[in-house]
Parts: structure tokens; sequence; C-alpha cells
């Protein structure tokens, strides 16, 4: 958010709306990089179990982002043309290395989450946030438009991996050493109700969060698009600030629970909603009352439209921020056939 303010005099609106559509659809491909299995990482009881199951979801991520690669390569072209991003129809095999990228530190944090290391997590996404920053100002200075915005964007997407794996390997090296294909073989056995429950509804779910956007870039174009991302932007910082952070903790806690103390599990979930309810009101009601009156001087003249999708959106992040972060409780319980009801 703090680079905003460059990134929009850097960019027009359509630039933003195109390379949006291409994020949308990189952010779709994510959830299912790893078929979810990733979230079953914090579960076993023994490191070396665990082990085997981050090494299942590096190569599920490989497996799947080829699969990605293959299609957006047929067809990507066309479905980006179909939403109003057609600048970046022949760079649009870039969001399978970028999936790929998210994959492996999609594993590597759910390691992360086990072993309960939390700083390294923040230094991990504040080095993602980072290089995308970077790569795309540099990229808008020297006016690559929609691609410098998709290459920063990958770029931040295989950042900080390195250190993930490096602390992995330094704490944990006798666990990863015990890999085996028949550990592997286990892992996507035991926990196959994951991608198997898990992995559509995670799906279904992302479809719906990024639809609006596809829709609108679509029918009326990358510069709608481009007003509305930016809106999104502004409307789910403190999602992206808090949700993910509190997630974390809460899965990492919850494992833990339900191996140890499950009957304590409901005063967790209750205690972390009630908080997160009262603590947001008050970003959110800043938010929906400052960025109508600030957005033009703050993002420049061609981005005043966006005050207009702020007042709409900032009510559905406030209460996406209190219910993401306990989202995971099912995966943690291993009842995802239960998904599809919530979903519903």
């Amino acid at each position: 958010m703090v680079s905003a303010p460059a990134i929009t005099r850097l960019y027009s609106p359509s630039d933003v709306g195109a390379y949006s559509v291409a994020s949308s659809i990189l952010s779709v491909l994510i959830v299912v990089t790893c078929l979810r299995y990733e979230w079953a990482i914090p579960l076993p009881e023994s490191d070396v179990a665990a082990a085997n199951v981050v090494a299942l979801c590096l190569l599920v991520a490989i497996g799947t982002s080829l699969i990605a690669g293959l299609a957006l390569w047929i067809v990507g072209g066309s479905l980006l043309a179909l939403l109003g991003a057609s600048a970046l129809g022949q760079w649009v095999v870039l969001i399978a290395v970028g999936q790929l990228g998210a994959g492996v530190v999609l594993a590597l944090t759910g390691w992360a989450i086990r072993t309960k290391s939390f700083a390294e997590i923040g230094v991990n996404r504040l080095t993602q946030s980072g290089t995308l920053v970077a790569v795309q100002v540099v990229l808008g200075v020297l006016r690559l438009g929609p691609v410098g915005m998709l290459l920063g964007s990958v770029a931040g997407n295989m950042a900080g991996s390195g250190r993930l794996a490096s602390t992995a390997w330094r704490t944990h090296a006798p666990a990863f050493r015990s890999v085996t294909w028949a550990g592997i073989k286990f892992a996507a056995g035991r926990y196959r109700r994951f991608p198997i429950f898990s992995s559509g509804s995670a799906l279904l779910n992302s479809l719906g969060e990024q639809a609006p956007l596809l829709l609108l870039a679509g029918i009326f174009g990358a510069t709608v698009g481009g007003q509305y991302a930016l809106a999104v932007r502004v409307s789910a910082l403190p999602v992206t600030l808090v949700a993910a952070a509190v997630s974390q903790v809460f899965v990492a806690e919850t494992a833990r629970l339900a191996r140890d103390y499950p009957s304590a599990l409901r005063g967790m979930f209750g205690r972390t909603t009630r908080t997160l309810a009262l603590v947001a009101i008050g970003p959110f009601v800043l938010i929906a009352l400052l960025a109508p009156i600030l957005a033009g001087l703050v993002f420049g003249d061609a981005w005043r439209d966006t005050r207009f999708f702020v007042a709409v959106l900032a009510p559905m992040f406030y209460l996406q921020l209190v219910t993401s972060p306990t989202g995971g409780t099912l995966d943690v319980l291993e009842r995802q056939d239960m998904h599809h009801v919530v979903r519903g």
C-alpha cells in the first residue's frame, strides 16, 4: 500500500486492469497448487511424517503447475483476450511459473507453521512483497505496462522460499533426510481428504472471490477492472495485514489442541472470532470514510472512480477479516466433507 501512489502513477488503470485479470487467474490456481495437502503439514505427531507431507506438496506443486502451464499455453491467450487482458496474451505462461513459486512457498510455510516459526514467515512475506514492489516499480519506470506488473508478481511469488527452506533444513535436517517414496505415498493416502474435499471447495471459493473483477474487466474493459482492483487492494488492507498472520497462528494452535485438548477448540474459535469482530470495526470505518475523500489525492486523478468501489467493498472485507482466519478449522479436524455444507 505504501507503494501504491507510485504504482498508480507508473501504470494506467488499463495496465492495472490487465495485470489484475492475470493475477486473479494466478490466485485461483494457487489455492489448488498443492491440492491443499499443505494444510496437513502441521497435523502429524512425527516430524518425519510431516516432512513426507512437505515433499508430497512439492511434487504435487510441480505436477499441477506443469498441467496449468500446458493449458495456459493452449487457451490462455484467448482467455485473457475474452477478459480484456489481451496485452498479456503472449506472456500467459508466466502465470504457471508464478504458481509453482507460490506452491513451494505454501509447502515451506506449512512447515514453518508446524514449527511455529512465525518470525520466518513474517520475513518471507516481507521479502515477497518487497521483491514484487521493487520489480514493478523498476519495470514501470521502463514503461513495460502490464507485463512489468506480471513479472513483478511472479518474482514476488518465487522470492523468499530459499530462506524458509534453509531454516527448515537447518533445524530439522534429520526429518527431511528420512523422507522416502513409501512415506510420500503413505502421506498421500493418509491425508487424501484434503484433495478430495478441500481442493474443490477452495477452488470454488477462490473463483467466487475473483469473479467480480474478471466479469467487470471482461464486460466493461480493463480500465474499469483496474479501478476495481485498486479498490480491492485498499479495502483488503486490514485482511492482508492481519488475517493471514492470525490464520497461521490459529492453525498451529488448533492442530495442537486437536491432538491434546479437543474440548478447548470451541472456546478458542469463539474468542478469536469475537476479538477480530471488535478489533476490525475501527479500521474499516476509517477506510470507508477516508478512501472516497483521498483517492484522487493519493493515487492520482485517473483513479478517482476507485472511491465508489471502496465504499461498496468495505463491509464485505470486514466480514472476510472476521471469518477467514478461522476457516481452516475443518481442515485441522479433517472434516473436509463438511465444506460443501459451509459453502452452501
